[in-house]
């Protein structure tokens, strides 16, 4: 996973983060550990793989 943080007009910090998965379990386990953190989850973007494009 890496984590990228930018910043929105006016000054707003957004933080993304990005990477791989197996699968929709890793994905909840990825998402509750946001959640004990008391993270703000604004969205959730699948992005199709460019590499696993044959």
């Amino acid at each position: 996973m890496v984590i990228h943080v930018s910043e929105l007009t006016g000054g707003m910090p957004v933080t993304t983060l990005s990477g791989e998965l197996p699968d929709q379990a890793a994905l909840a386990g990825v998402l509750n550990q946001l959640y004990l953190l008391r993270m703000t989850v604004l969205s959730v973007t699948r992005v199709e793989d460019m590499h696993r494009r044959s």
